[in-house]
This record gives C-alpha cells, sequence and structure tokens, in this order.
C-alpha cells in the first residue's frame, strides 16, 4: 500500500493527507498565499485516491510515529433530492434545523475516530473543496470560475456564466451555482483540470508584480489545516 507517492510520508516532517488530485494540486499554492511553503518546511501532501484515510493515520499518534497529519476530506453531506437531467442543474446540501450542514456519516466517523489523538486531526469541508473554496468569500467564486473558464481553449462553460455568477450577491449562493456546475454536472474539463489552473493562478503576477487573484481567502478547514501541520514544525515554528 506505500507506493511512491505515499511513501513520501515516512520521510516528511509533517503531511496532510487529501482525497484525491485536486487537493494535492491546491494545497501547496494555497499553503503559499498564508506565506507558508510547504516543501521547504518538509510537509508531504499525499493523495490517497480516495477516502481510506484510517490506514495510514494509524500509524501516527503519541504512542506511535510522533509526527503531525492532517487528514483534509470533504463533508459530502446528504443532498436533496433533484432532476439532474435539469439544465441548469439543481439540488443542494441538506441543513439542518439550525441552519447548519452536518457531514455525512463517514466524515463523522472518521472525526471521532481522532478525536483524542495528539498528532492526526481531521479538517473537514462543509460540501467539497470546491464548494467551500468559493463560499469562503464573495470573490472567490469569481477566481476559481475564471481557472475554470480559462481551461476552455474557445468559448467558455455552457452550464455557468460569469454573469450569472456575479449576480448573486451572496458567497453561499455563488458557491451553490459552481457546486452544482462542477461537482454536478459533467463539465468538459475535469475538477483536476480545473484545480490546476487555480493554482496556476493563485501565484500569477501581473507586469506590475501584483497578485492577479488578489482578494483571495483560504476556507477555514484549509487554513486549520496548515496551521496545525506547521505548528509542529521545527523549520518554521
Amino acid at each position: 500500500m506505500l507506493d511512491v507517492t505515499r511513501a513520501s510520508m515516512l520521510f516528511a516532517r509533517a503531511i496532510i493527507l487529501v482525497e484525491g488530485i485536486s487537493e494535492s494540486l491546491l494545497l501547496p499554492a494555497i499553503a503559499r498565499r498564508m506565506n507558508v511553503n510547504l516543501e521547504e518546511a518538509g510537509i508531504a501532501v499525499v493523495p490517497m485516491a480516495g477516502v481510506d484515510f484510517k490506514t495510514f493515520a494509524k500509524l501516527f499518534g503519541e504512542t506511535l510515529i510522533r509526527k503531525r497529519v492532517a487528514i483534509v476530506t470533504d463533508g459530502d453531506p446528504q443532498v436533496e433530492p433533484a432532476d439532474l437531467n435539469e439544465r441548469p442543474r439543481t439540488g443542494a446540501p441538506v441543513k439542518n434545523t439550525n441552519g447548519i450542514i452536518e457531514p455525512c456519516s463517514r466524515t463523522r466517523g472518521l472525526v471521532g475516530e481522532f478525536a483524542t489523538n495528539g498528532f492526526a486531526r481531521v479538517f473537514a469541508s462543509q460540501v467539497t473543496l470546491e464548494y467551500d473554496i468559493a463560499a469562503a468569500a464573495l470573490d472567490n467564486g469569481l477566481a476559481l470560475y475564471d481557472a475554470w473558464a480559462e481551461c476552455y481553449q474557445r468559448g467558455s462553460p455552457r452550464t455557468l456564466t460569469r454573469a450569472a455568477l456575479e449576480a448573486e450577491t451572496t458567497s453561499e449562493a455563488r458557491a451553490l451555482l459552481l457546486w452544482r456546475a462542477l461537482c454536478l454536472g459533467t463539465p468538459a474539463h475535469g475538477k483536476a483540470e480545473v484545480a490546476q489552473e487555480f493554482a496556476s493562478r493563485l501565484e500569477l503576477k501581473d507586469e506590475s508584480g501584483a497578485l492577479v487573484v488578489a482578494a483571495f481567502v483560504v476556507p477555514e478547514y484549509l487554513r486549520d489545516a496548515v496551521h496545525h501541520v506547521v505548528g509542529g514544525n521545527p523549520a518554521i515554528a
């Protein structure tokens, strides 16, 4: 089970375990927006190609391998029934009576599994990576859309326009539109491709040296995950 990618965790000072390629492409760029260089700090970002975190995370703990581990996973909440053949697609994460989006049983179980582990901790999104990026701030959704549109050599996404996104006045509403298009839909360009483009744009500068995506806000769960692994890293503590 320890292939070349996963074996890197044994030589790192700290580890961020993620579900797939999208998170592994974006985390280093997002961390640099927090003034943290994961590579220089010896922090490995390891994709699990799924959600089987327990097998690997159980290697770490007070009486085991004493390395800080951040398990970054999706909340994957229940979704309201919707006709996915509709255009644009509908559907929304279910909220409880307090207006809170509750994570799925898998995510809740994972959080409970490591609740008392001082080294390995779980950091879950509300919904998915894409939704939470857009929901973190009003302009985040526009930046993510621009990265998606850049993947098209001609034209732009047919299922969502920038104008429709701009018409929404809350970050949650914009997040919902993007999530429906990117995660519920079947766009011509997949999430990994969009993540790669977005990671590049997060570090892109104009001729004056200013960041093109100037107002990006890091989602709270990703910020907390980076802080967790950095907090136990003597290289930058």
